[in-house]
Protein backbone atom coordinates (compact mmCIF):
# COMPACT_ATOMS: atom_id res chain seq x y z
CA UNK A 1 0.00 0.00 0.00
CA UNK A 2 1.35 3.32 -1.21
CA UNK A 3 0.89 6.91 0.61
CA UNK A 4 -1.45 9.09 -0.81
CA UNK A 5 0.48 12.27 -1.94
CA UNK A 6 -2.03 15.52 -0.72
CA UNK A 7 -2.62 18.56 -3.05
CA UNK A 8 0.08 20.66 -1.58
CA UNK A 9 3.60 18.79 -0.77
CA UNK A 10 4.93 22.19 0.32
CA UNK A 11 4.51 24.57 3.09
CA UNK A 12 4.54 28.59 2.88
CA UNK A 13 8.60 28.60 2.86
CA UNK A 14 8.15 26.42 -0.39
CA UNK A 15 9.87 23.44 1.70
CA UNK A 16 8.43 19.99 1.24
CA UNK A 17 5.87 19.84 3.97
CA UNK A 18 7.15 17.28 6.76
CA UNK A 19 5.32 14.45 8.85
CA UNK A 20 6.02 13.24 11.99
CA UNK A 21 5.39 9.47 13.49
CA UNK A 22 4.67 8.47 17.33
CA UNK A 23 4.19 4.60 18.05
CA UNK A 24 2.77 3.48 21.43
CA UNK A 25 3.37 -0.25 21.66
CA UNK A 26 4.78 -2.74 24.67
CA UNK A 27 6.68 -5.78 25.03
CA UNK A 28 10.01 -4.94 23.69
CA UNK A 29 13.31 -2.86 25.85
CA UNK A 30 14.27 0.75 25.20
CA UNK A 31 17.32 -0.87 24.53
CA UNK A 32 16.09 -3.04 21.62
CA UNK A 33 14.37 -0.62 19.53
CA UNK A 34 17.32 1.21 19.58
CA UNK A 35 19.30 -1.22 18.09
CA UNK A 36 16.40 -1.76 15.39
CA UNK A 37 16.66 2.22 14.71
CA UNK A 38 20.45 2.41 14.24
CA UNK A 39 20.08 -0.51 12.14
CA UNK A 40 17.56 1.19 9.74
CA UNK A 41 18.79 4.60 9.83
CA UNK A 42 22.31 4.48 11.66
CA UNK A 43 23.00 6.77 14.44
CA UNK A 44 23.99 6.98 17.97
CA UNK A 45 22.26 5.67 21.01
CA UNK A 46 22.17 7.70 23.86
CA UNK A 47 20.55 6.86 27.32
CA UNK A 48 19.20 9.86 29.61
CA UNK A 49 18.14 7.66 31.67
CA UNK A 50 16.67 3.67 32.31
CA UNK A 51 13.01 4.93 30.67
CA UNK A 52 14.09 7.81 28.17
CA UNK A 53 16.56 7.18 25.11
CA UNK A 54 17.24 8.86 21.80
CA UNK A 55 19.08 7.87 19.02
CA UNK A 56 21.04 10.41 17.22
CA UNK A 57 21.82 11.68 13.69
CA UNK A 58 20.63 9.15 12.25
CA UNK A 59 19.78 9.97 8.60
CA UNK A 60 16.22 10.93 9.17
CA UNK A 61 17.06 13.02 12.38
CA UNK A 62 16.72 12.10 16.11
CA UNK A 63 14.54 9.17 17.52
CA UNK A 64 13.15 9.69 21.08
CA UNK A 65 12.34 6.66 22.60
CA UNK A 66 10.59 6.53 26.30
CA UNK A 67 8.00 5.01 28.55
CA UNK A 68 5.10 7.41 27.74
CA UNK A 69 4.96 8.45 31.63
CA UNK A 70 6.61 11.91 32.72
CA UNK A 71 7.62 10.02 36.08
CA UNK A 72 9.57 7.75 34.73
CA UNK A 73 11.03 9.66 31.08
CA UNK A 74 11.74 12.90 33.70
CA UNK A 75 13.40 10.72 36.57
CA UNK A 76 10.99 12.35 38.64
CA UNK A 77 10.83 9.35 41.21
CA UNK A 78 14.27 9.89 42.20
CA UNK A 79 14.06 13.86 43.58
CA UNK A 80 10.55 12.79 45.25
CA UNK A 81 12.18 10.15 47.46
CA UNK A 82 14.91 12.21 48.54
CA UNK A 83 12.61 14.87 49.71
CA UNK A 84 11.73 11.63 51.79
CA UNK A 85 15.21 10.88 52.60
CA UNK A 86 15.99 7.63 50.38
CA UNK A 87 18.78 8.39 48.98
CA UNK A 88 19.96 7.00 46.16
CA UNK A 89 24.00 7.17 46.51
CA UNK A 90 22.76 2.98 46.24
CA UNK A 91 23.48 2.30 42.69
CA UNK A 92 21.86 -1.27 43.44
CA UNK A 93 18.72 -0.03 45.10
CA UNK A 94 18.96 2.36 42.41
CA UNK A 95 18.65 -0.69 39.90
CA UNK A 96 16.65 -2.77 42.19
CA UNK A 97 13.64 -0.03 42.18
CA UNK A 98 13.81 1.29 38.46
CA UNK A 99 13.63 -3.07 37.86
CA UNK A 100 10.40 -2.85 39.97
CA UNK A 101 9.19 0.53 38.44
CA UNK A 102 9.43 -1.33 34.68
CA UNK A 103 7.76 -4.36 35.49
CA UNK A 104 4.78 -2.88 36.63
CA UNK A 105 5.25 0.01 33.74
CA UNK A 106 5.27 -2.65 30.94
CA UNK A 107 1.82 -3.58 32.09
CA UNK A 108 0.67 -0.02 32.31
CA UNK A 109 2.41 2.15 30.63
CA UNK A 110 3.22 2.06 26.81
CA UNK A 111 6.76 2.72 25.14
CA UNK A 112 6.87 5.61 22.58
CA UNK A 113 8.58 6.16 19.61
CA UNK A 114 8.95 9.73 18.64
CA UNK A 115 10.45 9.81 15.07
CA UNK A 116 11.96 12.76 13.39
CA UNK A 117 9.38 15.00 11.24
CA UNK A 118 10.23 13.53 7.83
CA UNK A 119 9.49 14.60 3.83
CA UNK A 120 5.84 13.85 2.70
CA UNK A 121 7.41 12.21 0.03
CA UNK A 122 9.63 10.37 1.74
CA UNK A 123 7.33 8.48 4.51
CA UNK A 124 8.21 4.98 2.90
CA UNK A 125 11.30 4.94 5.85
CA UNK A 126 8.73 4.97 8.75
CA UNK A 127 6.64 1.77 7.04
CA UNK A 128 10.40 0.48 6.89
CA UNK A 129 10.67 0.71 11.02
CA UNK A 130 6.98 -0.27 11.55
CA UNK A 131 7.67 -3.41 9.12
CA UNK A 132 10.86 -3.87 11.53
CA UNK A 133 8.96 -3.01 14.67
CA UNK A 134 6.54 -5.67 13.59
CA UNK A 135 9.07 -8.65 13.45
CA UNK A 136 10.14 -8.58 17.39
CA UNK A 137 6.62 -9.55 18.08
CA UNK A 138 5.72 -6.79 20.27
CA UNK A 139 2.18 -5.78 21.57
CA UNK A 140 -0.31 -3.31 20.04
CA UNK A 141 -3.30 -1.91 20.51
CA UNK A 142 -5.41 -4.76 20.16
CA UNK A 143 -3.42 -7.58 21.90
CA UNK A 144 -4.94 -6.82 25.40
CA UNK A 145 -7.98 -4.74 26.52
CA UNK A 146 -5.62 -2.57 28.84
CA UNK A 147 -3.83 -1.45 25.86
CA UNK A 148 -5.22 1.49 24.63
CA UNK A 149 -2.21 2.52 21.98
CA UNK A 150 -2.56 5.13 19.55
CA UNK A 151 -0.52 6.30 16.01
CA UNK A 152 -0.51 9.75 15.96
CA UNK A 153 1.01 11.90 13.08
CA UNK A 154 1.86 15.66 13.06
CA UNK A 155 0.97 16.81 9.88
CA UNK A 156 2.67 20.32 9.24
CA UNK A 157 0.29 22.85 7.54
CA UNK A 158 0.74 23.90 4.47
CA UNK A 159 -0.04 27.74 5.28
CA UNK A 160 0.00 29.62 8.92
CA UNK A 161 -3.46 31.64 8.86
CA UNK A 162 -6.70 31.38 10.23
CA UNK A 163 -8.22 30.63 6.43
CA UNK A 164 -6.26 27.31 6.56
CA UNK A 165 -6.94 25.93 9.73
CA UNK A 166 -11.07 26.70 9.26
CA UNK A 167 -10.57 24.92 5.85
CA UNK A 168 -8.83 21.67 7.12
CA UNK A 169 -10.95 21.85 10.94
CA UNK A 170 -14.05 21.99 8.57
CA UNK A 171 -12.62 19.18 6.27
CA UNK A 172 -11.65 16.95 9.72
CA UNK A 173 -15.13 17.69 10.90
CA UNK A 174 -17.63 17.25 7.50
CA UNK A 175 -15.36 13.69 7.25
CA UNK A 176 -14.75 12.52 10.69
CA UNK A 177 -17.63 10.28 11.56
CA UNK A 178 -17.01 7.94 8.01
CA UNK A 179 -13.03 8.48 9.02
CA UNK A 180 -14.24 6.68 12.54
CA UNK A 181 -15.70 3.85 10.95
CA UNK A 182 -13.18 2.90 8.35
CA UNK A 183 -10.41 3.11 10.86
CA UNK A 184 -12.18 0.64 13.31
CA UNK A 185 -10.94 2.51 16.67
CA UNK A 186 -10.44 -0.48 19.28
CA UNK A 187 -12.96 -0.37 22.08
CA UNK A 188 -9.78 0.16 24.43
CA UNK A 189 -9.20 3.54 22.80
CA UNK A 190 -12.79 4.72 23.36
CA UNK A 191 -12.84 4.75 26.59
CA UNK A 192 -10.34 6.46 27.78
CA UNK A 193 -10.31 10.69 27.33
CA UNK A 194 -7.41 11.09 24.90
CA UNK A 195 -9.69 10.99 21.51
CA UNK A 196 -12.63 12.31 22.52
CA UNK A 197 -14.97 13.96 20.18
CA UNK A 198 -15.49 17.56 19.22
CA UNK A 199 -18.47 19.16 20.95
CA UNK A 200 -21.50 19.39 18.75
CA UNK A 201 -21.69 22.58 19.55
CA UNK A 202 -18.69 23.45 18.20
CA UNK A 203 -18.76 21.38 14.86
CA UNK A 204 -21.97 23.27 14.27
CA UNK A 205 -20.28 27.04 14.71
CA UNK A 206 -17.46 26.48 12.78
CA UNK A 207 -19.50 24.91 9.82
CA UNK A 208 -21.32 27.81 9.65
CA UNK A 209 -20.43 29.78 6.70
CA UNK A 210 -20.43 33.23 8.55
CA UNK A 211 -18.00 31.96 11.06
CA UNK A 212 -14.99 34.27 10.03
CA UNK A 213 -12.98 34.58 13.49
CA UNK A 214 -9.51 36.49 13.68
CA UNK A 215 -6.66 34.30 15.29
CA UNK A 216 -7.48 35.61 18.79
CA UNK A 217 -11.55 35.09 18.42
CA UNK A 218 -10.30 31.50 16.65
CA UNK A 219 -8.30 30.36 19.71
CA UNK A 220 -11.11 31.21 22.12
CA UNK A 221 -13.54 29.85 20.58
CA UNK A 222 -11.87 26.47 20.28
CA UNK A 223 -10.08 26.27 23.78
CA UNK A 224 -14.25 27.64 25.22
CA UNK A 225 -15.22 24.15 23.45
CA UNK A 226 -12.52 22.15 24.13
CA UNK A 227 -10.03 22.98 26.98
CA UNK A 228 -7.95 20.22 26.62
CA UNK A 229 -5.45 18.35 24.27
CA UNK A 230 -7.48 15.16 24.23
CA UNK A 231 -9.38 15.31 21.37
CA UNK A 232 -8.75 13.66 17.71
CA UNK A 233 -7.56 16.64 16.39
CA UNK A 234 -5.38 18.63 18.69
CA UNK A 235 -4.91 22.00 17.49
CA UNK A 236 -2.83 23.63 20.43
CA UNK A 237 0.66 22.91 18.65
CA UNK A 238 -0.50 24.98 15.98
CA UNK A 239 -2.14 27.73 17.90
CA UNK A 240 1.06 28.09 20.03
CA UNK A 241 3.24 28.30 17.04
CA UNK A 242 1.36 30.43 15.48
CA UNK A 243 1.28 33.42 18.32
CA UNK A 244 2.48 32.05 21.59
CA UNK A 245 1.50 35.37 23.35
CA UNK A 246 -2.39 34.87 22.17
CA UNK A 247 -1.93 31.31 23.04
CA UNK A 248 -0.47 32.09 26.82
CA UNK A 249 -3.19 34.84 26.90
CA UNK A 250 -6.17 32.35 26.34
CA UNK A 251 -4.78 29.09 27.32
CA UNK A 252 -2.77 27.78 30.60
CA UNK A 253 -0.69 24.54 29.49
CA UNK A 254 3.06 24.32 29.63
CA UNK A 255 3.10 20.92 28.51
CA UNK A 256 2.45 22.43 24.63
CA UNK A 257 5.32 22.41 22.38
CA UNK A 258 4.62 24.99 19.52
CA UNK A 259 4.82 23.68 15.90
CA UNK A 260 3.01 24.09 13.03
CA UNK A 261 1.25 21.07 13.16
CA UNK A 262 -1.97 19.00 13.65
CA UNK A 263 -1.97 16.25 15.79
CA UNK A 264 -3.97 13.67 14.65
CA UNK A 265 -4.56 11.41 17.67
CA UNK A 266 -7.13 9.05 16.27
CA UNK A 267 -5.43 6.09 14.87
CA UNK A 268 -5.07 2.64 16.23
CA UNK A 269 -1.59 1.46 16.79
CA UNK A 270 -2.01 -2.22 15.38
CA UNK A 271 1.77 -2.78 15.24
CA UNK A 272 1.77 -6.56 15.95
CA UNK A 273 -0.72 -7.18 12.93
CA UNK A 274 1.17 -8.45 9.77
CA UNK A 275 -1.47 -6.64 7.46
CA UNK A 276 -1.43 -3.34 9.25
CA UNK A 277 0.43 -0.44 7.44
CA UNK A 278 0.71 2.98 8.49
CA UNK A 279 -0.23 4.12 4.69
CA UNK A 280 -3.62 3.12 5.36
CA UNK A 281 -3.70 5.45 8.52
CA UNK A 282 -2.22 8.28 6.81
CA UNK A 283 -4.53 7.73 3.67
CA UNK A 284 -7.58 8.33 5.50
CA UNK A 285 -6.20 11.75 6.87
CA UNK A 286 -5.35 12.46 3.19
CA UNK A 287 -9.18 12.50 2.63
CA UNK A 288 -9.06 15.81 4.53
CA UNK A 289 -6.52 17.28 2.80
CA UNK A 290 -8.00 16.40 -0.47
CA UNK A 291 -11.47 18.49 1.17
CA UNK A 292 -9.30 20.85 2.79
CA UNK A 293 -8.61 22.18 -0.96
CA UNK A 294 -12.05 21.84 -1.92
CA UNK A 295 -13.79 25.03 -1.07
CA UNK A 296 -16.95 24.23 -2.90
CA UNK A 297 -17.29 20.90 -1.55
CA UNK A 298 -16.49 22.18 2.24
CA UNK A 299 -19.69 24.63 1.10
CA UNK A 300 -22.00 22.29 -0.34
CA UNK A 301 -21.18 19.24 2.44
CA UNK A 302 -21.43 21.82 5.45
CA UNK A 303 -24.88 23.31 4.15
CA UNK A 304 -25.85 19.30 4.00
CA UNK A 305 -24.62 18.49 7.68
CA UNK A 306 -26.35 21.53 9.00
CA UNK A 307 -29.43 20.56 7.68
CA UNK A 308 -29.24 17.54 8.59
CA UNK A 309 -28.08 18.36 12.01
CA UNK A 310 -31.52 20.60 12.23
CA UNK A 311 -33.68 17.77 10.97
CA UNK A 312 -32.81 14.67 12.46
CA UNK A 313 -33.49 13.47 15.98
CA UNK A 314 -31.99 10.07 16.02
CA UNK A 315 -29.03 8.27 14.27
CA UNK A 316 -27.49 11.27 13.22
CA UNK A 317 -23.63 9.85 12.91
CA UNK A 318 -24.50 7.16 10.66
CA UNK A 319 -27.39 8.56 9.15
CA UNK A 320 -24.24 11.24 7.90
CA UNK A 321 -21.80 8.63 7.42
CA UNK A 322 -23.79 6.66 4.84
CA UNK A 323 -24.12 10.34 3.09
CA UNK A 324 -20.32 10.56 2.83
CA UNK A 325 -20.28 6.82 1.37
CA UNK A 326 -22.65 8.05 -1.61
CA UNK A 327 -20.65 11.23 -1.59
CA UNK A 328 -17.37 9.74 -1.95
CA UNK A 329 -18.69 6.80 -4.27
CA UNK A 330 -20.40 9.56 -6.62
CA UNK A 331 -16.88 11.66 -7.05
CA UNK A 332 -18.19 14.17 -4.72
CA UNK A 333 -21.95 14.45 -6.01
CA UNK A 334 -23.44 15.71 -2.49
CA UNK A 335 -27.33 14.76 -3.04
CA UNK A 336 -27.24 11.17 -4.79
Amino acid sequence: MSFKLPPNLKNDKNEVRKIGYEFEFSGIELENVAKIIIRLFDGTHKEVNRFNHIVEQTRLGDFKIEMDAALLKDATYLSALRKVGISMENHSFQESLEDLLEDVASVLIPCEIAAPPVPITEMDSIEQLRGALQQEHIEGTRTSFVNAFGLHINIEIPEQNVSTILNYLRAFFLLYDWIFKESEIDFSRRIPPFINEFPAEYIVKVLDSQYDPDLKTLVQDYFDFNPTRNRALDMFPIFASMDKRIFNSVINDDKTSPRPAFHYRLPNCLIDEANWRIAREWNLWAEVEFLANKHHQIKKLSEKYLEMWNTTIINFKNKWYQILKNWKQSGGVIDR
